[in-house]
Order: structure tokens, then C-alpha cells, then sequence
């Protein structure tokens, strides 16, 4: 950390309190745009007094990215936990050797709160919090080729950085290589060809889904999809091991560690079963050698890092998973390729509710583990995930509640579930600090929408359907703006009655006439035993009605897609069957895209001059139409370079054709080619629940002559 980082909070409480404002005078006053023709007035770019990136990894299962960082403050975040605070955005970049691509970005609500003492008499800072996206550009390959892409992270306080290369003012930047999960061929029944064309013909028409997806969505025979999904690779032998890890002059991986899950089973058994390990091992690795050196180093190892070591603990504050990310460190000796079944890196979980210095185990999860032949020995980042209910934790704002938690990792051998203490031969174990989400203001009772198309319906206007000021994603904290209509597949979430089933039906204002939401779902599960995501086909029964989904199979809460069309105000209708009463909400729909269109003049001619000739040193004049009954922005802009359209951007409709006028002034110089301008009209619309926006766009063209 620079001296200038090391500074009080006072050197800072101008530029944190008036941030925004002193970015809209300056971009570069802080100096955070590099060859910038704005003066630099604060050089403090990169500050991490406040906040700082502690880690980012991936989960292969979930195909996530995860970044953690620390909030060290106990001020300088707006409020209290009672008041709006402010946000951390953390954006996600991917590199597969030809560039960084954008995955999206993530927020997460912070507040001022007073750094208290824990049961340790340990101060309750930093408090680490977890944000997540999914990777969009998955670039998957066959368990024979490794992909090994690199994530970088950017961490940055009320301003999200969308420039992979530019650094934060508050904040850091921080990278890691990733692994991707490879594909697996295995295609079941083969004797049945009718399936397999279904099965074929589902996959080229669906690649995103996976073959475990398709299988149970083609079948309705269980049985067939479970050959699919009971399908794991081939384990390596020990022997397959030893000759694999062994070298001319010694072991690339000591015999102790690709030893370990072979010897453990056996360590408790009958004499004759451990003798067949000894015969075992002496046929591996020559009647010279002596297995019981393996027990020895064994019983000599604790909490050894060489191979794998966790980082950085967290908690993903907008869905409550708790995260712990670890590195894997070497090329070798995890038991196997991707084409073999390898191993399992397991992360305990433990939490102190009390602060009484007694820990809670909560959960163990796992992910696999591979040799990897390309990593590049910085380490290999992931992020394993166990999904926490905190509900009878919360207080009120008044009264944040910041807990201890622990992690411990643990390869090959599952870790106790009994003693927070224990440590296994390999790995090792974090604790920290994690702030959990107070009371809701107002209860959320079974049998409701907690969220619709995306948003938290605290955050929908009852009477108008349109999103409130405060409106934000709730899987990622995004903001949206406020009035804002939904469109495409509005997703109904809300919390579990598991035994009680569930109907969704919607109409439109001024209809008595209900509709059933009946489209089949496919819900996300994950077994937090042995870290495996896995998929649900939910569909109504004759009565329209759904089965609740226990937590662990339906951990995004999903109860309905609804395809929704048209436009206008909507009710949406949740009944629990045999329980009395209903919950109905409204929302606004719109699937009217914006209208824009832009045309050159030609003196006394609107729209006349698309086409024509023009010199250096000629301004070029027309009009351009932007329209839509929630319009978000337009923006005009040209390619000649180093021009710009006045007006350039504006955020309210214009007028009716022929529209509002623009002009261009074509700077002396400019190289004789063909040109154009341009108008791209965004409105606020939210669209299939993840996405905001749905655009126009248009353009005229024209030549310069000299």
C-alpha cells in the first residue's frame, strides 16, 4: 500500500463525499485516464483506503465468475445500513489470448457501520463480500484440450469501469487463470435410435444447453436420463498414477500425496485389506521401496499448501451464497486429467451466529480437481459456493449484524463436520468477517412474488406497473432507471413451501379473464455434498398447478416463466393450493421498440441530402427523429474523426418527423472517402428479466471532395 493510501480518512473526505460531481468538472481529475488532455488535480487513482479486490476465481459447475473484495472503512460509503449507502462495482473481463471480452458487471450495496470487537477481542473489519456474473463467453472444448482462459476483475466505488484497461479511482484491479469445464461424449441408449436423432436433433437446436439438460427435458423416462446423469470419467489407478507422476530421477508428485486416496480407505480396514495395499505397492513402485514411508510422511503432513491453499473467504451479498476462493498451484498431482475422474478439493463451512467463539458447521462443498499441463504455475483461481438461508439471523438495520466465518479446505478427504479446528494433510483453513442483509422493511410471507422480471417488487410501482426510483437487479445490484417497463420473459421468483403446490395466472387490466402461466422450467440445483450443479424439469399438472422445489433443487427461487407480448398493464396472480387468499401484482409490459431515424438536409429540402458531396470546411445539417414512451437516450455521432454531431446525446423525445435538427462541421483536411452519421435510440425497457433496453438504429451517408 503507497503512503498515500496509508493517509486518515480526513485526506479524502472532499474527493469521497463530492466524487461524481468532481468527475462531471474533470474526467482525469483523479488520474485515472491515461494520455488525457484534462488535468490531473488528485492524483489518487487506484486508492484502496476504503476498498480493495482480494481475489477473483470461477466455479467450473456454476460457470460463474466471483470476485472478493474488503470493505476496510467503518465511513465514507453515503449511510447507514438504514439509509441507500452506496455501491461497489466489480466488472468482469475474460482473456483467451486474443483480447479481453466484456462478461458484465456486479454491484453490492455498502454501508457505513461502526467496526465493533468480536469474541476474539479482533477487530470486525475488513468485512469481505463476494460479486458474481456468469461467464457469457464460454468457450468449451473436449476433455483432451485444456481451457485456461484469464479473468481480470475491476473493482471500483460508485462508478462502474467498462474499459478493461483503464484503473479505477477507488479501487483495484486483480487477475487470475481460470479452468473451464470440459465436454464429456457420452451418448446413452444407444439402441434406441428414435432417441438418439431427439437427442441429436435437441443439441444442434440448443447448445447452451447442457446434455444432462437435454436428456431429462426429452425424456420422461427417468431411467434414460440417469444414464446420462450418473456418468462420471474413469478414475486413475494408483499404478496409472505412479507411472504418470514418476521421472527418471524421482517423482514429479511425491508418492504421499497421489498415495493419499488410496491409502486413507484403507487405513481403517482389516489387516488383509491393508496387506493388499502393501502388495500393491510394492508391485508399483519396486520391492525396494517401503509403503510404510508413505504412512509416516502422511502422519508427518498437515495442512500442507504446496498444492492448493484458500485465499480469500466472502459472501455473495446479493444471493447469500457463502464463497471461499483457493488457488491451485501446481500442474500435477490431483489425481488425473480432465479425462479421468481426478479429485475433489472440499471447503467446510462454519459460521458463529453468537459471537460466543462457537462455530455452527453449515455445509460442506466440493469441486474437482485435474492436472492441468498448462497452467501457468501463477495458479489456477476457483471459487467453491455453499447457498445459505439467513433468514432467522436478521435483525433490523438499526443493529447490522456482522458474523465470524470460517472456511476449511481440505483435498481428496472431506473435512470434519464436528471440529472447526481440524485440519486435514492438505489444505488449509480463513476466517473473517461477513455483514449479512437486515429485515426487510416489510415481511416477505410465503406465498408471494419477491421478484418479478428481475427486480424486487418493493421496487415495482403498484399502481403503474413501472419500476421506482431505487430499482435495481437482484442478482446483481445493477441500477435501473426509474419508470421503467418489462418485456420478453418476465421471471417470477419468490420463497418455497415445499409439499404445497402453486398456480401463476395473469390478465390484463380491464380483463376478467385469467390466463394459467404454464411454460416448463428448467430450475437450477446444486447438492452442496459434492458440489455438483444439477437441473429440474418443472412442469404443471393437469390443474395448472406447480410443485414447490426444496431449496437446495431451486436455489434461484424461480416459480414461473411467463412469455409475455403486447403492451399495456398486466396483473400477475400467485394462489397456493388450499391455502387461502391470494397475492396479485401489477406490472407493465412493453414490447414497442423506439423509433429513430436521422436524414442529411439539402437547403430548403429536409432529408434530401443523404448521398451528396461535401468539402472541408462545410457544415453538414439535418434531422433526426427519437421517440419511445420510456425513452432511455439517444446519441448522435459520425465517423469522420475527431467530429462530433451537436447535439450529440439527450435523454428526452424529440419532435415528429421531420424531427429535431442536428448540424456537422467538416474540419479542414478531411481526407475525401465516403462518411456518415448516425442515431442510436435506447429505451428503458427491462428485457427477459436480466437486460435493459431494447435499441434502434440508423444512419445517412455522405461524401467528401475536395
Amino acid at each position: 500500500m503507497s503512503t498515500k493510501q496509508k493517509l486518515s480518512a480526513k485526506s479524502y473526505v472532499n474527493e469521497r463525499a463530492n466524487f461524481k460531481q468532481l468527475l462531471a468538472k474533470n474526467p482525469n481529475y483523479f488520474g485515472s485516464l491515461a494520455h488525457s488532455k484534462f488535468k490531473v488535480e488528485k492524483a489518487i487513482a487506484g486508492n484502496t483506503y476504503y476498498e480493495e479486490l482480494d481475489c477473483v476465481g470461477y466455479n467450473p459447475e456454476l460457470n460463474e465468475l466471483y470476485a472478493t473484495f474488503l470493505q476496510k472503512q467503518e465511513s465514507g460509503y453515503r449511510s447507514n445500513l438504514c439509509g441507500p449507502g452506496s455501491r461497489e462495482y466489480v466488472s468482469f473481463f475474460v482473456n483467451y489470448g486474443s483480447g479481453w471480452l466484456e462478461q458484465g458487471c456486479a454491484a453490492i450495496n455498502v454501508h457505513n457501520i461502526k467496526t465493533g470487537k468480536d469474541c476474539k477481542n479482533d477487530p470486525e473489519k475488513p468485512l469481505c463480500f463476494t460479486a458474481s456474473v456468469p461467464l457469457k463467453d464460454v468457450k468449451r472444448r473436449f476433455c483432451r484440450t485444456e481451457v485456461l482462459p484469464r479473468v481480470r476483475a475491476i473493482l471500483s466505488w460508485e462508478v462502474p469501469v467498462k474499459n478493461p484497461d483503464r484503473k479505477p479511482v477507488w479501487g483495484n484491479v486483480m487477475e487470475c487463470q481460470i479452468q473451464l469445464k470440459p465436454y464429456v461424449i457420452n451418448i446413452p441408449q444407444l439402441e434406441n435410435m428414435d432417441y438418439i436423432a431427439q437427442f441429436l436433433e435437441a443439441a444442434t437446436n440448443s447448445p447452451h444447453l447442457s446434455a444432462n439438460q437435454i436428456s431429462t427435458i426429452l425424456n420422461e423416462n427417468q431411467e434414460k436420463a440417469k444414464s446420462l446423469h450418473d456418468y462420471t470419467p474413469e478414475a486413475a489407478s494408483l499404478t496409472k498414477l505412479a507411472t504418470a507422476y514418476s521421472t527418471k530421477n524421482g517423482y514429479t508428485v511425491e508418492p504421499p500425496r497421489f498415495s493419499l486416496p488410496f491409502v486413507t480407505p484403507l487405513l481403517e480396514s482389516p489387516t488383509e485389506e491393508f496387506n493388499a495395499f502393501y502388495d500393491l505397492a510394492n508391485t508399483v513402485f519396486g520391492e525396494e521401496f517401503d509403503p510404510s514411508t508413505i504412512i509416516e510422511a502422511l502422519n508427518n503432513t498437515e495442512a500442507n499448501t504446496d498444492y492448493e491453499e484458500l485465499e480469500s473467504l466472502g459472501l455473495d451479498y446479493n444471493r447469500e451464497f457463502l464463497t471461499a476462493t483457493y488457488k491451485i498451484k501446481r500442474q500435477y498431482g490431483y489425481s488425473g486429467n480432465l479425462c479421468n475422474k481426478g479429485s475433489k478439493e472440499y471447503v467446510a463451512f462454519w459460521l458463529d451466529f453468537g459471537d460466543d467463539c462457537k462455530w455452527e458447521f453449515v455445509g460442506q462443498t466440493a469441486v474437482k480437481a485435474h492436472d492441468l499441463k498448462e497452467n501457468d504455475r501463477k495458479g489456477i483461481c476457483y471459487t467453491a459456493v455453499l447457498p445459505f438461508n439467513f433468514d432467522r439471523f436478521r435483525q433490523r438495520c438499526q443493529k447490522p449484524q456482522v458474523i465470524r466465518m470460517r472456511a476449511v479446505l481440505s483435498w481428496a478427504i472431506p473435512n470434519s463436520t464436528t471440529n472447526p479446528d481440524a485440519l486435514s494433510y492438505y489444505g488449509n483453513r480463513l476466517d473473517t468477517h461477513i455483514q449479512i442483509k437486515p429485515k426487510p422493511a416489510v415481511p416477505i410471507n410465503p406465498g408471494t412474488f419477491t421478484i418479478m422480471g428481475g427486480i424486487p417488487v418493493n421496487y415495482i410501482n403498484p399502481f403503474n406497473g413501472l419500476t421506482t426510483p431505487g430499482a435495481h437487479f437482484a442478482i446483481n445490484d445493477i441500477p435501473v432507471k426509474a419508470g421503467s417497463p418489462f418485456g420478453g420473459r418476465v421471471v417470477l421468483q419468490g420463497p418455497s413451501i415445499p409439499g404445497k403446490k402453486y398456480r401463476v395466472q395473469v390478465r390484463p387490466i380491464g380483463s376478467s379473464t385469467w390466463t394459467n402461466v404454464v411454460t416448463n422450467m428448467m430450475l437450477t440445483g446444486y447438492n452442496p455434498l459434492t458440489g455438483a450443479v444439477f437441473h429440474t424439469f418443472a412442469s404443471a399438472d393437469a390443474a395448472n398447478y406447480f410443485d414447490y422445489q426444496p431449496d437446495h433443487r431451486n436455489i434461484n427461487n424461480v416459480l414461473a416463466w411467463w412469455d409475455t407480448t403486447g403492451n399495456g398493464l398486466w396483473q400477475v396472480k400467485l394462489d397456493v393450493l388450499g391455502e387461502p387468499g391470494v397475492f396479485i401484482r401489477t406490472i407493465r409490459l412493453n414490447h414497442q421498440k423506439p423509433l429513430g431515424a436521422i436524414s442529411i438536409d439539402k437547403p430548403g429540402q429536409p432529408g434530401a441530402g443523404e448521398c451528396a458531396d461535401y468539402k472541408p470546411g462545410d457544415t453538414i445539417k439535418g434531422h433526426f427523429v427519437a421517440q419511445s414512451p420510456f425513452l432511455l437516450r439517444y446519441r448522435l455521432y459520425s465517423s469522420v474523426p475527431g467530429t462530433s454531431i451537436v447535439p450529440g446525446t439527450g435523454t428526452m423525445n424529440t419532435t415528429s418527423s421531420p424531427g429535431n435538427t442536428w448540424s456537422l462541421g467538416l474540419p479542414a483536411g478531411t481526407t475525401n472517402c465516403g462518411y456518415f452519421v448516425a442515431l442510436r435510440v435506447e429505451d428503458k425497457t427491462i428485457i427477459n428479466s436480466t437486460s435493459v433496453g431494447f435499441e434502434v438504429y440508423d444512419n445517412a451517408g455522405f461524401c467528401v471532395r475536395d
